[in-house]
């Protein structure tokens, strides 16, 4: 396995509905919406010619791209925040029909990654009820890898960046659209 398995650009973009605590600026919340992962026919066809299989054909179903996203956070004042986070970041499967003489087998791979993150944040108000925000912080991600022929789990620490648009709909209710970029999965 190469470090070249990379999430290049897991970007969570979503429309969601957080609800503020109690408490002054805190709040909690959840997302969902699709991140991008990197293709992995090249390596599973060399997975299959290592184990001694000439002939392999790969077929990757990367349409379960979906992402999700548990929040918490606090705005200290008006412009500046901070937020802590863990993101599912998607997966991809794959099927392999691998053949070597007569002998045909037909083996699969699933590729996961998720991350705990947590970011200052910067925003200023648009109006009283529309913020733009960016953030950026550090994340601990983890990716498996279960192969045609082994199983890698990989951990990984990088920088994450993220922008984003927040309307508040009623006191304790607010939504938001958002972009985040987890540096440097593998």
């Amino acid at each position: 396995m190469k470090t070249a398995f990379r999430i290049c650009a897991a970007a969570a973009v979503s429309a969601l509905l957080a609800a503020p605590a109690m408490a002054d600026g805190f709040y909690a919340g959840g997302e969902l919406g699709w991140s991008s992962q990197p293709g992995f026919t090249g390596q599973a066809t060399v997975a299959m010619h290592n184990a001694g299989y000439p002939v392999a054909n790969v077929w990757e179903d990367k349409g379960r791209n979906g992402g999700a996203e548990a929040y918490f956070g606090q705005w200290v004042n008006a412009n500046f925040g901070w937020e802590a986070g863990i993101t599912a970041l998607g997966a991809v499967h794959g099927r392999i029909a691998a053949t070597s003489g007569a002998n045909t087998i037909f083996t699969s791979y699933h590729y996961s990654a998720a991350a705990l993150s947590i970011a200052v944040q910067g925003g200023v108000n648009v109006t009283p009820a529309d913020k733009l925000f960016i953030k950026g912080g550090v994340y601990s991600a983890f990716a498996t890898m279960n192969g045609p022929t082994s199983t890698v789990t990989r951990y990984s620490f990088g920088p994450m960046v993220g922008l984003g648009y927040s309307h508040r709909f009623a006191e304790h209710w607010s939504g938001q659209v958002q972009a985040s970029d987890y540096l440097l999965v593998r």
